[in-house]
């Protein structure tokens, strides 16, 4: 069994908590309570999940981040999907998150930009905006259209999953690199990860980052189950 808390300390201030959905109120409670004694700043719940710990939190330094999934089309998205989850991120705002964590395939990015851009400052005033990915999804040739729509829909953060890990058949390593080696600048934004409890991922991200782009150092956070 893989023991949380020794990636919890060795993570320090890089470690957050990543809720299920499907966690009941007694072990939700009981997970806060874990974060706010090792002085974890940031969780991740689902939105149904907000309105039940901020009561829990909201004397705390914690800050909630509530987790969305665009859904994924044939055809792209469409506008609708864009207004459906921007009432939702607007709702979990008032019930007490800090940020809305939008998940969705790469190839959708352009199309949320465009729709989100236009109302991003209105949607997301004195909010934060974390756009996540499967880093399985992003090309080398993506990386100028990455950063210039991060940038475009003032993301606060890239979160990067890694869901289809199949040891040392997979390119992660090499995936990463790549990203960490075109990284913009111009861009001011944090990097997250979501590998769940994976500690060798965890160790080579780290390890990379440190050596390819050790200002992202005190800017990574590490989403752990």
């Amino acid at each position: 069994m893989i023991d949380t808390d020794d990636i919890f300390d060795e993570l320090a201030d890089a470690a957050a908590l990543w809720c299920a959905s499907d966690v009941d109120d007694t072990d939700l409670a009981a997970m806060m309570e874990i974060a706010a004694s090792r002085g974890i700043t940031d969780v991740a719940v689902s939105p149904e999940q907000v309105k039940t710990v901020w009561p829990w939190l909201e004397k705390t330094p914690i800050k909630i981040s509530a987790r969305f999934y665009l859904p994924a089309r044939d055809s792209g998205l469409v506008a609708d999907d864009i207004s459906d989850v921007s009432s939702q991120i607007t709702t979990t705002f008032k019930y007490g998150a800090d940020t809305a964590q939008v998940f969705m395939r790469y190839n959708d990015l352009a199309d949320f930009v465009k729709c989100i851009a236009p109302i991003r400052s209105d949607l997301f005033f004195n909010k934060k905006l974390s756009i996540g990915l499967d880093i399985n999804e992003i090309n080398p040739s993506d990386y100028f259209a990455l950063f210039d729509a991060l940038r475009a829909c003032g993301a606060n953060s890239l979160l990067l999953a890694f869901p289809r890990d199949v040891g040392n058949k997979s390119d992660f390593v090499g995936r990463l690199y790549g990203l960490l080696g075109a990284w913009d600048d111009a861009w001011r934004g944090d990097i997250h990860f979501l590998f769940g409890t994976n500690e060798a991922r965890i160790d080579q991200t780290r390890r990379l980052i440190a050596a390819l782009q050790p200002k992202l150092v005190n800017n990574m956070k590490f989403f752990i189950g």
